[in-house]
């Protein structure tokens, strides 16, 4: 099974955007006669906001981020319908929107890393030379 498909059992929709995967799930209110909806996001294994919740905070979505937890090795982020203005967006648009997020805070981490290898790599390389330089 995927990571985190365990946590779209229930869903209203589950679906996969920029290669996240994504559900909306329906909220039950105490006291209303109707439920919310909230969508949320996974954020896999190894990616940046696994590491850092105050990176994951500055994730923008309507209302900001109200859920964060971990699964399944990654981390499922989300927010709710339970405001008092109506998303200017569709509850599936405003997912996805949180999902390009992912998608692309993902590629920064991965090409700062290749960066960071190359630079150690580099380092290690004229380290190399400098002692065979001085050894000759």
């Amino acid at each position: 099974m995927v990571a985190g498909m365990k946590f779209c059992r229930d869903s209203v929709r589950a679906w996969e955007h920029e290669g996240v995967l994504c559900c909306v799930k329906h909220q039950p209110r105490r006291g209303a006669r109707h439920s919310g909806l909230n969508g949320y996001a996974f954020v896999p294994p190894g990616h940046p906001w696994n590491d850092s919740h105050e990176e994951s905070e500055a994730a923008d979505v309507w209302g900001g981020l109200t859920y964060g937890r971990s699964f399944d090795g990654g981390t499922w982020i989300g927010f709710d319908d339970g405001h008092c203005e109506p998303c200017p967006r569709d509850m599936q648009e405003e997912v996805e929107r949180l999902a390009h997020q992912i998608h692309v805070r993902g590629l920064v981490g991965r090409a700062l890393a290749i960066v960071t290898m190359a630079s150690v790599a580099a380092g290690a390389l004229l380290a190399g030379l400098a002692i065979w330089w001085v050894a000759t």
